[in-house]
């Protein structure tokens, strides 16, 4: 039976001899631990262990909080309309999604849906957002866009506004629980060749201090046509102020 022992302990300091020792494992925080309890295994004192480097992974994680989901603020929101700034970013979107037809992706400027149901003192807020708003703006996005083309290839020259036009609707004020900031005809102004001409998207709100579309090119449907705001040769006239 010794010369049993004696080959095991043999094979095993073998095999340890040819695993790879990392140099670096000394400079690390490590962990020794006994691989063979000599006492019930061997009769020999000998014993062998293996030395491990401890390493912790990090994992980050981002949470992102819809603004909808959050209350209103009394923040006015900027009413630059300069290249680069909020105001005209919002706008050149919308007038890409208007030149391409693409209804669909305008619909994500609009005033948010939980934030409408929110607003709203009226029965059933969330059909009024899909079957009027969503349905009346797709619509006027459609007459937008083959109204603009219709005289060549639109190219949009800059964003107007009249920040006097800009009013804090109170609460209880056009049927709301909440107050909010709103802005009337804001316009685009473009040239169809060696002519210049504007025309104006109806109303704007505001949530938590950032502008949104509520009505393009009419309030309240009258028929199953989209409507045009407002469309003059020349920049035109933002707003008039008013309305809610």
């Amino acid at each position: 039976m010794h010369w049993i022992r004696r080959t095991a302990i043999s094979f095993l300091v073998g095999i340890l001899a040819m695993m790879p020792i990392d140099s670096s494992f000394a400079q690390s925080t490590t962990t020794t631990s006994s691989l063979f309890d000599s006492s019930t295994i061997f009769s020999s004192t000998t014993t062998f262990s293996v030395t491990t480097t401890l390493q912790t992974i990090k994992r980050s994680t981002t949470t992102t909080i819809n603004p909808e989901s959050l209350p209103q603020t009394p923040v006015e929101p900027p009413l630059g309309t300069a290249p680069g700034s909020e105001l005209f970013r919002l706008m050149s979107r919308l007038w890409t999604d208007i030149v391409s037809n693409n209804p669909r992706r305008a619909d994500a400027m609009m005033f948010p849906e939980l934030a409408y149901e929110k607003l709203k003192s009226i029965a059933y807020p969330a059909d009024d957002y899909v079957n009027r708003l969503v349905y009346l703006f797709n619509l006027d996005v459609g007459a937008y866009h083959y109204f603009l083309l219709s005289n060549g290839t639109p190219v949009l020259l800059r964003v107007v506004t009249s920040p006097r036009d800009a009013q804090w609707i109170p609460a209880n004020a056009c049927f709301n629980k909440i107050g909010y900031w709103h802005l009337p005809g804001v316009r685009f102004v473009f040239h169809w060749g060696s002519t210049v001409a504007s025309v104006g998207v109806l109303s704007m709100i505001s949530w938590r201090g950032s502008w949104y579309f509520i009505h393009l090119g009419q309030y309240t449907a009258t028929g199953t046509k989209g409507q045009i705001y407002d469309f003059e040769y020349g920049p035109g006239v933002p707003g008039p102020p008013g309305s809610c």
